[in-house]
């Protein structure tokens, strides 16, 4: 059968086509139509909507778009607007009102909220309040990118991942959309502020001059050092959970064969304020034998989860597990 590409007459397509098919790609998740967040002076956006992943503890803004309203003059605005807005405390408020509004008004949304927080109907509202500490991504759908979009990404203080969507017409005269980057589960685009962030940055700044780590490389964000004994390092960034008492990190698929592939030795797990971990990649692929996962819904890994416990002296550890693993603390600076 033969397909052809055509145009997207509407935003409204894309709109449509991720209420109905998100979760093939977040299986276990909600979403919520978008609605107004505003910044603290007042100035309005209204992403295109929400998705709620509690297990993964991981939630996202939603924007979908089309390259032809260009990227400065349009997409900019908006995408700048709410990440703005979504730091502002009484969006975040507003944010977790309509999650628990929607929940409580379908019984089969309850029931799956009760389960993805672990939590009682009476404890609801604060499981939300405390599940929205963590930060939010930006997910961009869009036809095309092009290097203004990968620019302006890359100077957005928030996680982003941007997907192409692609509409295509076969014989019969059927349209459908589909994603080449969510099947393969690779962005388009991706950019991760875990160094971006000033007080973020001064932390890292802190480990590398400690560690006396110069730059060796970045291929699309992923930033990789070198000590005087020629050692290679990769770092993470995580603040201390109160709900877990713990530190978490997503350690991805990629990451491990970039640090095969790029002769990383070790990973630094920098621990909020209180200093960082530092264990060998070695330990670490041993680690990930073991580790719960997140897996995509064609059962691939998304991430292994790593935790790292709290001080006085921070070290890995897994849920459940009387596994130890060896590791490095180094305090603040």
């Amino acid at each position: 059968m033969r397909v052809q590409v055509e145009q997207f007459e509407l935003e409204a397509e894309i709109d449509t086509w991720l209420e109905g098919n998100y979760r093939e790609f977040w299986p276990d998740s909600i979403y919520i139509p978008g609605f107004l967040i505003k910044t603290t002076q007042g100035k309005g956006g209204k992403p295109d909507g929400f998705i709620f992943d509690p297990l993964n503890r991981q939630w996202f803004v939603i924007e979908n778009e089309l390259i032809r309203h260009g990227v400065w003059n349009h997409i900019a605005e908006q995408l700048i607007r709410f990440v703005v807005a979504i730091s502002n405390p009484s969006s975040l408020n507003k944010v977790r009102d309509r999650l628990f509004e929607a929940v409580e008004s379908d019984p089969e949304l309850m029931t799956w909220a009760l389960r993805v927080f672990d939590t009682t109907p009476v404890r609801l509202l604060k499981a939300i309040e405390e599940f929205l500490e963590y930060q939010p991504k930006l997910l961009v759908f869009i036809d095309e990118v092009n290097n203004d979009m990968t620019q302006l990404v890359s100077a957005l203080a928030i996680d982003v991942e941007v997907y192409r969507l692609m509409k295509i017409k076969d014989d019969s005269e059927r349209y459908s959309i589909f994603s080449p980057d969510l099947k393969d589960h690779k962005p388009a685009i991706v950019h991760s502020t875990e160094a971006s962030l000033t007080s973020k940055a001064d932390l890292v700044e802190s480990v590398i001059s400690q560690l006396q780590l110069k730059l060796k490389g970045n291929r699309r964000g992923f930033r990789y050092y070198v000590s005087p004994t020629n050692k290679s390092y990769h770092i993470k960034y995580s603040k201390f959970y109160e709900k877990n008492t713990s530190y978490w990190y997503g350690v991805t698929p990629e990451n491990l064969e970039l640090y095969t592939e790029l002769g990383v030795d070790s990973v630094v797990f920098i621990t909020g304020n209180e200093g960082a971990v530092v264990i060998s990649v070695e330990t670490l692929n041993r680690y990930v034998q073991s580790a719960k996962t997140t897996t995509f819904p064609d059962g691939s890994i998304r991430h292994y989860h790593f935790f790292i416990s709290q001080g006085p002296l921070p070290s890995p550890f897994q849920y459940q597990s009387d596994l130890s693993f060896e590791s490095e603390f180094l305090p603040p600076a």
